[in-house]
């Protein structure tokens, strides 16, 4: 597998106003703002380039399906302050309750049948220029045999997530399908947009400001790589990673990036076959560490009586 590629970073945009940390001051010098945000993104990218590479290593041909989580139109009125950003309580209420909602989604996903060739997804915390954030998340799929119910499968989970009294077409979601076959049609999917992984990922929340929501848009059409589709394929997955890892910015406490492979689902008895295994390599760990300590005390007592 092959590290990440910066080829094209000298002639990239670099967003510095999505981080808090930065917005409370504590980084001042313009300078160090940038360096600090190439750092970040570039560590994003080697993150999500080394999970594809164990996944596709792993599973030798996989699917990728992206999507983008919104809170609600609701929501969002609810929580944003006079001048439309969103204040550091209502971004940590806000991410609170995109968590609850994934946790809520991914338990139910995780023991249906319907999703037993799901396998692994990487969960990013992504903020809008009015710092409002959204999970975007990609879920890798076994093989490449998916057709267009699938995504809706996982919108209708994103739905059936959201709390009580919020109504389906107040939701927002973006799903970037890499194949046609893919691409579910959007008339009874609410609030779902379908958008091409070549254009790039940016927020789709209610734009309050029209410079602020489709700088990104405009920028990007000026400084776009030279990219005319990308594939359900190796290439094409890496391409939109960096897509992704642009727009990765450090949330503290919170945790900007997130991969699990513990994505499966199991009937009862292969739940119960897994959860022996783990345990018989925990005792193992156990014994070896008990062996370890062993032979260290009985190298210490035979020096004590050589010396």
């Amino acid at each position: 597998m092959r590290g990440p590629d910066y080829s094209q970073r000298d002639s990239e945009l670099i967003n510095l106003d999505l981080s808090i940390e930065q917005k409370n001051s504590r980084i001042t010098n313009v300078t160090s703002r940038l360096k600090e945000s190439i750092k970040e993104k570039e560590e994003a990218l080697k993150y999500l380039t080394e999970k594809y590479g164990s996944i596709l290593s792993e599973h030798k041909k996989i699917t990728l399906l992206p999507f983008a989580f919104y809170l609600s139109n609701e929501w969002v009125e609810r929580y944003e302050e006079k001048d439309d950003f969103f204040s550091f309580e209502s971004l940590n209420i806000s991410l609170e309750e995109l968590r609850r909602r994934f946790d809520v989604m991914t338990k139910i996903m995780k023991s249906n049948s319907e999703y037993k060739s799901a396998c692994a997804y990487i969960r990013a915390i992504v903020l809008d220029e009015l710092y409002r954030p959204f999970y975007f998340v990609v879920f890798f799929f076994k093989g490449d045999s998916l057709g267009n119910e699938m995504p809706k499968k996982i919108w209708y989970q994103w739905l059936d997530s959201g709390g009580r009294g919020e109504r389906d077409c107040d939701q927002r979601g973006v799903f970037y399908p890499f194949d046609i076959k893919h691409s579910p049609k959007t008339e009874d999917l609410y609030g779902l947009i379908i958008n091409k992984p070549e254009n790039g990922i940016r927020s789709e929340y209610k734009p309050k400001d029209l410079y602020r929501n489709f700088r990104d848009e405009i920028m990007g059409s000026r400084y776009a790589e030279k990219v005319t589709s990308l594939k359900n394929n190796k290439s094409g997955h890496l391409a939109f990673l960096r897509f992704l890892a642009r727009r990765i910015n450090r949330i503290h406490p919170n945790k900007a990036l997130v991969f699990s492979n513990d994505f499966t689902y199991l009937t009862n008895k292969e739940k119960k076959e897994l959860s022996n295994k783990r345990k018989a390599e925990k005792e193992g760990d156990a014994n070896k560490g008990k062996i370890k300590n062993e032979r260290i005390l009985m190298f210490k007592i035979s020096q004590i009586y050589i010396t």
